[in-house]
């Protein structure tokens, strides 16, 4: 579900298709190795193999005689085994380039590394070594950073998978399983990509090399084109909607706007990942052309209907119950005149490829980028003014992100800040709970797994695969448990991370535990309890929140199930400032709004009628050591603060912060981020 292939767009599948293998020299002889190799993985016999026994077989054979690679020329080769860094004498286990001799020593062009694990070990789990708790991914990736500016490539194997990253991205890589290589399409891949030919070019750029420069030169211009057109459409749909309602709030008609904009996001989105039929807009458009109704909103109550039936399921019509909220029924959107002329040109969106050149990711940018632009024409409509020519120019060329502080967080940063903070709150526990300090699974410890009856319901095993599957069942129970909290979510880049990192983890974990349980599961929808149990998010800006779930929708959506509801678990509110009289509506009571992660809150007490004074509500901490304790509150806060100077505060606000004894950092010229 998660997995990011680093080839994917529609070029890549174009060239892929066109791909032959007829072109490859003895192909049947080097099917043959593969089927043989298939044949000593079903037998069991690679699993009971130390990695140093196989090793050097695995590269001669897979790298050596199926893909190419010169390993016998003693003058010049191409696979180089154990290749030793020039900087700090750390090997991979295998090297990929132009090797010669010059003099006694070896003459060094390296263009991919090679890191070999055995066939027990998850690339993703840290090593239990002493000293180093890397995964093998992240070992693999330590030695391209050494291996010279040429090293392009990460290849990482358990001799069951073979992984191939760009090293410069350790969160996308294509895989090849080994047991089903001979498929005919898995086969045509693994040729495309790693055959000596098409992977290294002595002189000049390979062709993989091309295609990759090829994908982020396309993602970027598509990223760029859809990005302006769905900010100007924006505009334009805001403009439409001023004009053809001029007694509505234009604030209110923004909000309109951009739901408006999000549930077509998400329609098509769904058309062009099989949630929903992929010419489902055509339909709702083609109803113009044979209509003989004069009106000009015969669109409008077309795609009514449509949003109806993707809220409440029609199966006849082949539509889902996606439910969720995005969808529900709004009257005061209903009620609006929005003519066909402007939806004509919302449902071009539908003609972009939101499968593969628009990926959830890519859409996340897009959407943080777009929320400075809400707030600079929220910020234009708050001055009473009418929006000028000059000023829509502004609101499209660059949103100004002053007012709310709105920043853009790449996802290389976002990534390690949750890898860091989620990922090492998970690390304390598992060492708590004795991780590093259990015996060494072998394949015979593996071996006495064995049903207990015939019907298979209860097994039996010896101690140490006892203590390991206790282990994974209590750090389940860890991991179920973890409340990761953004306080300023923005458009939900922190939190898509933390759902990706906790969805991983939560799919190794199951996968031990069948694994342990002879492939015994439990039914358990994993990314309905993260949505629901485990992530939070609050943010000022409506428009954040509501573009947040839809960021977590567009990650979840599946066809046959609803939406998870997000209403309990993503709100808007002011999360520094719980009074009312500076905050208005937006104050933000923590307690009250999250009672599922508080729950030995008590509630405050009553207000004192004749100062107004709201007084120190009293909390139940409860006692950790007695019997009934439950733990409550958030384990890790996630997130980029807004960056917004005390001088562009409110001085309600800048006298409550400076007033407030729990913001003792506060001092001299402070910004917003400082209390974050």
């Amino acid at each position: 579900m998660l997995q990011q292939n680093i080839f994917g767009d529609r070029n890549f599948k174009q060239k892929l298709a066109a791909y032959s293998l007829t072109g490859i020299d003895n192909l049947e002889a080097k099917t043959n190795l593969i089927s043989k190799y298939i044949k000593s993985l079903e037998s069991g016999r690679v699993e009971r193999t130390k990695e140093e026994a196989i090793q050097a077989d695995f590269l001669n054979r897979f790298f050596g005689e199926i893909l190419g690679y010169d390993y016998n020329d003693p003058n010049s080769w191409n696979l180089e085994k154990e290749y030793k860094s020039v900087t700090d004498g750390t090997k991979p286990d295998g090297a990929l380039g132009f090797f010669t001799m010059d003099g006694k020593n070896i003459s060094a062009d390296v263009r991919a590394v090679v890191e070999l694990k055995d066939a027990l070990t998850d690339l993703d789990k840290p090593q239990n070594r002493l000293g180093d708790k890397r995964t093998p991914v992240e070992q693999a990736f330590s030695y391209s950073s050494k291996a010279g500016g040429q090293c392009k490539w990460v290849i990482v194997s358990n001799f069951k998978e073979i992984r191939f990253y760009h090293a410069s991205d350790q969160s996308r890589y294509e895989i090849f399983h080994l047991h089903e290589l001979l498929n005919a399409e898995n086969l045509k891949r693994f040729f495309f990509l790693l055959q000596k030919e098409r992977l290294i070019s002595k002189n000049a750029e390979s062709y993989v090399e091309t295609i990759y420069r090829e994908r982020q030169e396309s993602e970027q211009t598509i990223s760029k084109l859809f990005y302006n057109q769905y900010k100007n459409l924006r505009i334009e749909l805001f403009e439409h909607l001023k004009k053809h309602n001029p007694e509505e709030d234009e604030l209110a008609l923004l909000t309109k706007s951009q739901k408006l904009l999000d549930r077509f996001i998400f329609v098509c989105f769904c058309e062009k990942n099989s949630l929903l039929s992929s010419d489902i807009l055509k339909r709702a458009k083609d109803i113009l052309r044979n209509a003989f109704d004069p009106e000009p909103d015969k669109l409008w109550r077309q795609l009514k209907g449509l949003f109806f039936n993707i809220d409440c399921g029609n199966p006849p019509l082949d539509i889902n119950k996606f439910n969720g909220g995005l969808f529900a029924h709004d009257e005061g959107l209903d009620n609006l005149i929005i003519k066909d002329e402007i939806l004509l040109q919302l449902i071009k969106l539908s003609e972009y490829d939101f499968n593969s050149d628009l990926n959830v990711n890519i859409l996340g940018h897009i959407f943080e980028q777009s929320l400075s632009d809400i707030e600079e024409l929220k910020a234009q409509i708050g001055n009473g003014k009418e929006l000028s020519d000059a000023q829509k120019s502004d609101v499209r060329k660059n949103g100004k992100r002053k007012k709310d502080g709105i920043f853009y967080t790449p996802e290389y940063i976002t990534r390690y800040i949750v890898k860091e903070s989620v990922g090492g709150w998970l690390e304390d526990r598992k060492r708590e709970l004795g991780f590093y300090n259990l015996p060494e699974l072998t394949f015979d410890d593996l071996s006495t797994i064995k049903p207990e009856n015939k019907k298979g319901s209860k097994l039996k095993f010896n101690a140490n695969v006892e203590a390991w599957l206790k282990f994974w069942e209590a750090y389940r129970e860890q991991l179920r448990n973890i409340k990761v909290l953004d306080p300023a979510c923005g458009s939900g880049a922190f939190l898509n991370q933390a759902f990706d990192y906790l969805y991983v983890e939560g799919r190794k974990v199951s996968d031990e535990i069948s694994h342990l349980r002879l492939g015994q599961r439990e039914m358990f929808e994993l990314d309905r309890h993260i949505l629901t149990s485990n992530i939070y998010g609050v943010d000022l800006n409506p428009e954040s929140v509501e573009i947040t779930k839809l960021s977590l929708w567009l990650k979840t959506a599946n066809r046959g199930k609803e939406l998870t509801a997000l209403d309990e678990n993503i709100k808007c509110g002011n999360s520094l400032i719980d009074d009312p009289n500076i905050a208005g509506e937006r104050a933000f009571n923590w307690f009250l709004s999250f009672p599922s992660v508080f729950r030995n809150y008590r509630k405050p007490k009553v207000p004192d009628v004749q100062t107004n004074d709201i007084q120190e509500p009293s909390y139940n901490y409860g006692n950790p050591e007695s019997k009934g304790y439950e733990k409550f509150g958030f384990d890790v806060v996630i997130g980029n603060p807004p960056y917004v100077s005390a001088n562009n505060m409110t001085f309600a606000e800048r006298e409550f912060f400076n007033n407030e004894s729990k913001f003792k950092t506060l001092s001299g010229k402070w910004d917003l981020y400082i209390p974050f």
